[in-house]
Parts: structure tokens; C-alpha cells; sequence
């Protein structure tokens, strides 16, 4: 019998529409809005983590208006006035509310199985690295969407009037506002998990710890559980009573949660694995680009070629794991024998090659300038660096680059009188004076452009 009438509310209810209109919200942001989750390496579709985080961001939009759907659910029986009637029936109250949660809860997660399905689609064919770690994402999702409405159909069962659907969505949207993540929020680390909300992954090496998919579950089992007995409980004593599973939730949740962003998503050590082609000069890339690795093999080998002029010039390219923020572990420090490619944001071969020639193959450092050395002292040298190596300073690639293009003409300037008075010196102090670059951007001392440009570390 309970399953008829769950086939029959299903059909006939408001409840097959709050799933319609949840994916529809979903997919209209994810795809009407230009945002972050559409950019660089941490794109949505980049890696199956990333699209499960995602996902979840999204409920900082949508969580509010399935709140306050699940409040215009639960008050449909009053608005209706049919308690009278209802009352008169032999079937138990939290029958009816058991109906009417179900019904929602299963529209509202083929809602989101669908919207990770469509993306799954696309991840499939993006990337060869496969792992399970965002299964419990996607389903703490799940449970969090489940509780809202539940919660919000408890709400409007308690208070049955036109204004609430609404108030409970400002409501939701207040309660997103104030536990909206952010690196530098003053908002603790616990307080911003009891969100639905998670922060999109800006990177494919970066996961989300089991703590807070454990804690977070039992803070939406409570939620959920209060919703329920709101909606089933009559009297004031066992409606305040019907709040402890709540309260319940939040204590342990508060016991289990993290406190600090780099416990809560730390790095993937699955992703961040490196997988190399050893035929001939050996390329590493990170196993969540391990797809790119012949894309990367023979730029890399050609960069390599191009960086054996140099004395002790490295002999293995190795792809960086991007962090996408500062919460993020890297790898160690180059060796000599190596020079790192950061992230695949483009993968043109000449951008590939050039971007591996960048301070004669090695990675960015916050390097001390002295007094009077302007911001970008560090980057003209990188820039002068590779494109001398670069075919002796033909830099086809450089007027393409577009984080070079946005320094504006006097960049450009700069590095071709800079890079004149490099090439009229001989070729040998040519050649040291790269290699003293490549020094310095080894251990981040010394300013590299006087290294450059006047053949010592300070101008």
C-alpha cells in the first residue's frame, strides 16, 4: 500500500517537479554563468574530483531554493485544509510525512545523479585518472539536498502561512551568505563545513578529507531527522524534543570536523603520483594528466635539447601539480637534473616548449629583490632566459602568451633591450650569465635580471 501511494504522490504531487527544477537550476548555472568552474585545470569537467566539488558549489545557489520548496510542500496540507480529514484516518501521521519526504528525496537525487551523469560523460573522455574519492562527495551532496527539503517541509508544516516558503528561502540563502568559504574568511573552518557547500576544486590534485564527509553526514542525518519529526509530532513539548537529533548532529559534527583548510582538502596523493615515459630523455606528468603524457614527451624532449648548452643542464622535465591555492602541498624542490612544466593550460607544442624554457627551466620563486627592482624584474628575467634558448631569442611564441601579452608594450620593450645587450656579449658569457639564472631560480636568491643584464646577483 505505502508503495502505491509513494507511485501516486509522485505522479500527481508538487514532488516530481522540485527535482525538475532543481536540475534545471543546476545546469543553468553551471552553464548560463561564466565562472571559475569553467577555467584552467580545475574546471568541472577536468577530473571526477573536481566535478563532484562542483557539483556541491552549486548548492550555495540552489540548497536555498529547495529549502523553501520543501516549506510550500509541507504546508500543502493546511493550505488545503484537509487536517480534519487526515486526522480521521487510520494511517499513522509519520506515514504520511514518510510519504511526502520520499517522494522528494528521490526526485531530488536522480535530479543530481542525472547532473553528475552528464558530466561523468565528458570527465570520461578528459582524463585517464579514475578513483572512487568523489563518491562520498556526491553522496553527502545527496543527503545535504534530501535534508533540505525535509527540514524545510518540517518548517512548513509547523508554520502553514503564504510568507514562509519565501522567508525560508532568504532564510537558506542568509545561513550560505554567512558560512560563505573563502581562504581568507574570518569564518572558522568547522563553521564553514556545516555548509553544503563546498569550495569548487580550482585544482585536480586536491580532495576532500573523510572527516568532513563524516561529519557533515551526521549534521544532515540530524537535520533531517528533526525535519521529519516536526512534520509527525503534535504539542509543544515534542516539538522542542524534535530538535535533538539537530542538536545531536551538530555536537558530533563539531567533534569530527576538521579545523583547518589543509586537513579539511588536502592534496590527492593519487593524482599528484607522477607517470613517466622513459624512451629516451625521461618526461614526467602527474598521474591526473596522464593522458597529456604524449602530448608533453616531445616538447619536453626538444626543451631539454635546447637546455643542454647550459653547463649542468637538467636531464628530466617533470609537470608541477598546479595547487590552485595555498593549502596545497607541491612537490620538493627542483634538483639540478630537472626542469618542471606548470599545468597544461595550453598544449600548442611551441607554448609546451617555451613554457618549459621559462628561467631556463625552472619554476617561479617569491625571489628578494633589492631596492629599486621593479615588480616584474623576476619574470623579464624567465621571459629573456627562454627566449634565448628559445632559437637565440626569436621568441615566435612570446607576443602569443597571454600573461605576458596583459604586462602591456613596455614589457615587451624591456625584454628586446635587454635581450640585444645580452646577444652583442660573447657566446660564453651568454651562456653563463643563463646559467647564472637557472641558478638563481634553483634557490631563489640573488635578483636574476642583474644577473642577466650586468653579470651579477645585485644591481
Amino acid at each position: 500500500m505505502t508503495g502505491r501511494v509513494l507511485h501516486i504522490e509522485l505522479r500527481r504531487s508538487i514532488a516530481s517537479w522540485l527535482g525538475a527544477i532543481f536540475l534545471v537550476l543546476t545546469l543553468g548555472l553551471c552553464y548560463g554563468l561564466t565562472g571559475p568552474w569553467g577555467k584552467g585545470s580545475g574546471a568541472w569537467l577536468a577530473q571526477w574530483a573536481s566535478l563532484a566539488q562542483w557539483q556541491r558549489y552549486f548548492l550555495d545557489f540552489t540548497w536555498p531554493a529547495v529549502f523553501a520548496l520543501g516549506a510550500w510542500q509541507g504546508s500543502r496540507q493546511r493550505r488545503s485544509t484537509m487536517d480534519e480529514l487526515l486526522s480521521a484516518t487510520p494511517r499513522p501521521a509519520w506515514q504520511r510525512a514518510a510519504v511526502l519526504a520520499g517522494a522528494a528525496a528521490i526526485t531530488l537525487t536522480l535530479a543530481s545523479l542525472v547532473f553528475f551523469a552528464i558530466g561523468a560523460v565528458q570527465v570520461a573522455r578528459s582524463t585517464g585518472y579514475f578513483t572512487l574519492g568523489w563518491l562520498p562527495t556526491l553522496l553527502v551532496g545527496i543527503l545535504a539536498v534530501a535534508a533540505g527539503v525535509v527540514a524545510g517541509m518540517g518548517i512548513g508544516h509547523l508554520l502553514p502561512y503564504l510568507v514562509t516558503p519565501p522567508l525560508v528561502g532568504v532564510l537558506g540563502f542568509g545561513l550560505m551568505i554567512a558560512a560563505q568559504w573563502t581562504p581568507s574568511s574570518p569564518v572558522p573552518v568547522r563553521v564553514q563545513l556545516f555548509s553544503p557547500v563546498l569550495p569548487g576544486a580550482a585544482t585536480a590534485f586536491v580532495t576532500v578529507a573523510g572527516s568532513v564527509h563524516i561529519g557533515q553526514a551526521l549534521l544532515f542525518a540530524g537535520l533531517a531527522a528533526s525535519g521529519f519529526l516536526v512534520s509527525v509530532v503534535r504539542g509543544v513539548r515534542a516539538r522542542i524534543a524534535s530538535v535533538l537529533p539537530l542538536a545531536l548532529g551538530v555536537a558530533l559534527a563539531l567533534a569530527v570536523l576538521p579545523g583547518r583548510p589543509a586537513t579539511a582538502y588536502p592534496a590527492d596523493p593519487g593524482a599528484v603520483a607522477l607517470v613517466c615515459d622513459d624512451h629516451g630523455p625521461r618526461v614526467c606528468v602527474t598521474r591526473a594528466h596522464q593522458n597529456l603524457l604524449a602530448t608533453l614527451a616531445g616538447p619536453g624532449r626538444q626543451a631539454l635539447a635546447r637546455l643542454a648548452v647550459l653547463p649542468g643542464a637538467p636531464t628530466t622535465v617533470i609537470e608541477i601539480p598546479d595547487s590552485g591555492s595555498q593549502y596545497v602541498p607541491l612537490l620538493p624542490r627542483l634538483n639540478d637534473h630537472e626542469t618542471r612544466y606548470w599545468g597544461f593550460s595550453r598544449l600548442d607544442p611551441a607554448t609546451l616548449e617555451w613554457s618549459m624554457l621559462l628561467g631556463a627551466g625552472t619554476e617561479p620563486c617569491a625571489t628578494v629583490l633589492p631596492p629599486g627592482a621593479g615588480p616584474d624584474a623576476d619574470l623579464l628575467a624567465r621571459v629573456i632566459a627562454a627566449s634565448w634558448l628559445f632559437d637565440g631569442g626569436a621568441r615566435p611564441v612570446l607576443a602569443d602568451d597571454p600573461a605576458l601579452a596583459s604586462r602591456g608594450p613596455g614589457f615587451a620593450q624591456e625584454a628586446d633591450a635587454a635581450e640585444v645587450a645580452l646577444l652583442s656579449l660573447p657566446r660564453p658569457e651568454q651562456v653563463r650569465r643563463v646559467a647564472a639564472v637557472r641558478q638563481a631560480g634553483l634557490t631563489c636568491q640573488g635578483d636574476p635580471l642583474a644577473l642577466l643584464t650586468r653579470g651579477s646577483a645585485f644591481r
